[in-house]
């Protein structure tokens, strides 16, 4: 099993909203079962929808059984807190696991982010 985890753009800021996209890969030689994913979001990252109707949890996202080359891609719509600012590189990983023929197998990977949001700054009103 493979897992491919990639992101619609490189930099983002406060409020942005953007996309994950999660490709689970069957690479054996023989189908595998009970195929889930599981994605991790940073604090600062809000769900908004999933293709795949995992729900906002995105805990142990059903994919079904794969067979041999098969894969199964969704996408995970999010947007960047409101009150969010700094720079940052923001990591989210997902992790799949599938039912085989001699036991349970497990791949992870990580998509990276950065966070470009600059602190508010006010100005005080200054009145003669």
């Amino acid at each position: 099993i493979r897992v491919e985890y990639s992101t619609s753009v490189l930099s983002v800021t406060a409020g942005e909203i953007f996309a994950y996209d999660v490709k689970v890969i069957n690479e054996g030689s023989s189908a595998i079962g009970n195929a889930t994913a599981t994605v991790d979001l940073p604090d600062v990252v809000r769900y908004v929808r999933d293709t795949l109707g995992c729900g906002e949890a995105l805990t142990d996202c059903a994919l079904g059984s794969l067979g041999p080359g098969e894969s199964r891609i969704f996408q995970v719509l999010v947007q960047i807190d409101e009150s969010a600012f700094g720079s940052a590189v923001l990591s989210s990983t997902v992790t799949a696991s599938a039912d085989t023929d001699s036991g349970t197998v497990t791949a992870m990977a990580r998509a990276l982010v950065i966070l470009n949001a600059e602190e508010p700054f006010f100005l005080p009103l200054i009145s003669k």
